[in-house]
């Protein structure tokens, strides 16, 4: 290969998105482009100890865009990269890569692996739970990063189709390099060969097309995908196609109960514990106005519990919103106030990760109904 112009001595980049989005695939062709080194980081944020990896080398981890990785990034010129694809093809991908991991299934349905419960050949009962509370999750690790203005965003669909074409626009903004260096990483990395690549045992690549998710999911799985919340909102922000909403039912009238563990709301959402518990330590001249506190009106206690915090100086203009029931989640719980102590400044984006990836699973609270509202703010501008 030619030489890279430029100064590639500390050159470090890391990939940081959803898995299955092309992430090894970005790598290895940078790391064909700029000889760098490829190293390992650990899932969990480590920062501190990367400083041992060298002055130059290119890594990808899914991590989200936590303040102390950003600001460490920042520190030592770190590029940070983020991959989009298809959140079909992610899902498929997804599958068939724990599959061919031999990674033990869980019963958890927010965790990727209890898909593998289902039958290797059937997209069953186990894979719809994990996407109606928690493939949405798995998604919005390259949303945040892109959303925040964090990360350099790469659609996978492009790299296929035109593989130099977006090397050559991301390259410009990294480090320029020949055309034909370009050239030469996509002949070196063609998807076909990295297939039959053996990496650690195990396979890395299945297939390369984009679109393959049309035939492989069951049509109602693939319905459900671009029409449902949240993966309409998230498909919209990721600039695919979307289908019309799916509206869903109204839960009966007699089975909605009272105000309490194990009633609903007049939509059919769930009333959880926490919920109940939450109301009831409201003060009363707040909670009063809420003659029925399971209707689901604009002037609800339902539509209260997903509004921008009263106590956010921004009034909901910041990205993402720290809804009202974040906000009282964070009032109740004192660890969670040590862990983000400026929950509408430096720690606001963790505080409403903290509700997606471990709030709403925590203290079963419906999932799509309370979690709706942060992704949707990713849409309004700019993360802070």
């Amino acid at each position: 290969m030619t030489s890279v112009p430029g100064k590639t001595e500390t050159l470090k980049i890391i990939i940081a998105s959803t898995p299955k989005t092309g992430n090894t695939w970005l790598k290895l062709l940078l790391s064909e482009i700029y000889d760098l080194p490829q190293v390992e980081l650990l899932p969990r944020l480590e920062p501190g100890d990367w400083t041992a990896l060298g002055p130059r080398w290119i890594a990808h981890q899914h991590f989200l865009p936590e303040p102390l990785l950003r600001e460490w990034g920042r520190e030592h010129g770190v590029i940070f990269l983020t991959t989009i694809r298809h959140p079909g093809d992610v899902l498929v991908s997804l599958r068939h890569h724990l599959q061919n991991q031999a990674v033990p299934p869980t019963a958890e349905p927010s965790q990727p692996a209890s898909m593998l419960l289902d039958a290797p050949s059937a997209y069953g009962e186990h894979t719809w739970r994990f996407l109606e509370h928690g493939f949405y999750l798995v998604l919005h690790a390259s949303i945040c990063w892109w959303r925040g203005g964090w990360a350099e965003a790469v659609r996978y669909e492009d790299l296929c189709a035109q593989p130099v074409a977006t090397l050559r626009a991301l390259t410009n903004r990294i480090l320029p390099v020949p055309e034909e260096r370009l050239q030469q990483a996509v002949a070196a990395c063609e998807i076909t060969r990295l297939r039959e690549r053996s990496m650690a045992g195990q396979k890395f690549f299945r297939k390369g097309t984009p679109g393959g998710w049309r035939t492989d999911l069951p049509p109602e799985m693939q319905e459900w995908l671009v029409s449902a919340e949240p993966y309409r909102t998230q498909l919209n922000l990721l600039g695919y196609p979307v289908s019309p909403a799916k509206t869903p039912e109204p839960i009966p009238e007699r089975t909605r109960g009272p105000f309490a563990a194990g009633g609903h709301f007049a939509n059919g959402v769930k009333i959880a514990p926490v919920l109940a518990r939450l109301f009831a330590e409201l003060p009363k001249s707040l909670s009063k106005q809420w003659s029925d506190p399971t209707a689901v009106g604009n002037d609800s206690f339902f539509a209260w519990l997903n509004r921008p915090a009263a106590a956010d100086p921004s009034a909901g203009s910041a990205v993402p919103v720290v809804t009202e029931l974040t906000h009282q989640l964070y009032r109740m719980l004192p660890e969670l106030q040590k862990l983000y102590p400026d929950p509408f400044g430096r720690d606001r984006m963790s505080l409403s990760n903290w509700l997606l990836y471990f709030g709403i699973a925590g203290y079963a609270l419906p999932d799509v109904a309370f979690a709706l509202p942060v992704i949707r703010s990713y849409a309004a501008g700019r993360v802070i």
